[in-house]
């Protein structure tokens, strides 16, 4: 495997290191990551990571530029159905600017920008009770790209129909 760690130093509590392929990163602690160049991540995923026959399932994914220079970021998304994915135009925020919907994807971030996508994944009339699908999520820019991933159980009828 090539994503082990190449080097590794603790200094006051900070986890700091560089992989293989030269990337650097930084953990402060098991639940927070701060990446050097670019972060990829997913935020929010609605109806409570299912999928219901006939239904969209939307996934909130966070792109940021730690970088001190702009760059290009382009989103793509799959799945092991093939359902049908759709990615909406992201929402860029900035530190000190007002937030701004961009018109595209690749969309291109300052330093320090975040864009926030809407990704929705369609399930279609005859989902399969249990059936666990994945969603990738990768980001490419110049110098980095990242992968994301998460799972959506497939369920018979929406939340909502259900008796309990």
């Amino acid at each position: 495997k090539q994503w082990y760690q190449r080097r590794v130093a603790i200094t006051a509590g900070v986890l700091e290191g560089e992989i293989v392929d030269g990337t650097k990163f930084q953990r402060v602690s098991p639940n927070y990551f701060h990446p050097t160049s670019s972060c990829l991540r997913i935020t929010d995923v609605g109806n409570f990571y299912a999928l219901s026959p006939n239904r969209k399932t939307y996934i909130k994914v966070q792109v940021t530029n730690n970088n001190a220079y702009e760059e290009l970021y382009l989103l793509s998304c799959s799945n092991t159905e093939n359902y049908d994915v759709t990615i909406g135009f992201p929402l860029i925020t900035s530190p000190d600017k007002k937030d701004k919907r961009a018109r595209s994807n690749p969309v291109v971030l300052k330093s320090k920008q975040t864009a926030e996508f809407t990704v929705n994944v369609a399930a279609p009339r005859n989902t399969k009770e249990g059936r666990i699908v994945s969603v990738t999520c990768k980001v490419t820019a110049s110098a980095d790209e990242l992968i994301d991933m998460v799972r959506l159980t497939e369920i018979p009828e929406r939340f909502g129909k259900l008796s309990g």
